[in-house]
């Protein structure tokens, strides 16, 4: 889960099989940890907290598997969206030429 850092947010996450999996928390965002008591057979792991004051709640749960959390800045957000459009728009550029070059040898003189 990536959150935008100016996110005013409240998280409840809950992972039931805490053996296995786990919360996964990018050190700048304050969550609590709390790990079930093993003796009562509960492996359950669950991370909750507010980010720049809380705000509305979400609630994620998960039977196996991770939950991870980053916090991400919009303008460096973008800056990837950029990158990952130019690296798409250069490759279809490339197939895009490759394409007319088969073409023009296919129908060649």
């Amino acid at each position: 889960m990536h959150l935008p850092r100016e996110l005013p947010i409240t998280v409840d996450a809950q992972v039931e099989n805490g053996d296995a999996n786990r919360v996964i928390i990018d050190p700048a965002f304050p969550l609590k940890v709390v790990h079930a008591d093993p003796s009562s057979g509960d492996r359950t792991v669950r991370a909750e907290g507010a980010l720049n004051g809380g705000g509305e709640l979400l609630r994620l749960r998960t039977v196996a598997g991770n939950i991870r959390f980053v916090l991400s800045d919009a303008d460096k957000q973008i800056e990837l969206y950029k990158q990952q459009m130019a690296q798409l728009q250069k490759q279809t550029d490339e197939l895009q030429r490759q394409l007319m070059q088969q073409g023009s040898q296919e129908n060649g003189p």
